[in-house]
């Protein structure tokens, strides 16, 4: 990188050892809280208001004009543009605003794990999102939270169940099972998910 940004003044503000930073593959670990946020308790509620506040802020955009035109440029990004939107335009904002609330909740993550590394998310987590994602349904701000609820309460609900019936080596491929089960149930039922405004092809 500082052959790149060889020139100053980029040059004079990078570290010279990126590792130093990052730490690589060794991961971040000893995050430390706010001393307030140090009581579970107190971290449950501080979690609870960033969800209330980032989908108090996701209402405020889809019902104002920039929104209106998030929807149309969703809907048929062509007559969008007949229209005169930059619809690039549109979809790079939408991105960057889904990076900050994505990185809200990295950063609650972080907060609570006190560690994190680049094996700490992996394919099945991002599994466990869509699934949650398409079951509450597409185009709706309480659907998320709904199937993130009901996904959970899946998961937890097996772990009720005594290891004489159900040995732990079976709990993890069981659980995807579960997973692809409620989600196909609800797609055969509701195509939408269940509080889904967008069709599902």
């Amino acid at each position: 990188l500082r052959g790149i940004f060889g020139t100053p003044p980029l040059s004079h503000w990078l570290p010279s050892d990126w590792r130093n930073l990052t730490r690589g593959a060794r991961g971040l670990a000893g995050i430390r809280r706010p001393t307030l946020l140090n009581d579970t308790f107190n971290f449950a509620l501080f979690s609870v208001a960033c969800c209330m506040l980032a989908y108090q802020v996701c209402g405020w955009v889809t019902k104002s004009p920039f929104g209106r035109v998030m929807a149309a440029v969703r809907d048929d990004e062509v007559a969008a543009q007949t229209l005169g939107k930059r619809t690039t335009l549109v979809k790079m904002k939408v991105f960057v605003l889904s990076a900050v609330v994505a990185a809200a909740g990295g950063i609650l993550t972080a907060l609570y794990t006190q560690y994190i590394d680049p094996g700490s998310f992996h394919l099945n987590d991002l599994v466990l999102v869509l699934t949650a994602l398409i079951i509450g349904g597409l185009g709706s701000r309480a659907g998320p939270i709904l199937g993130a609820a009901v996904v959970v309460a899946v998961t937890e609900s097996l772990k009720f169940i005594p290891p004489s019936i159900l040995p732990p080596l079976v709990f993890a491929p069981l659980r995807v099972v579960v997973y692809a089960a409620v989600l196909l149930a609800i797609l055969l039922r509701r195509p939408k998910g269940i509080l889904g405004r967008i069709t599902i092809d």
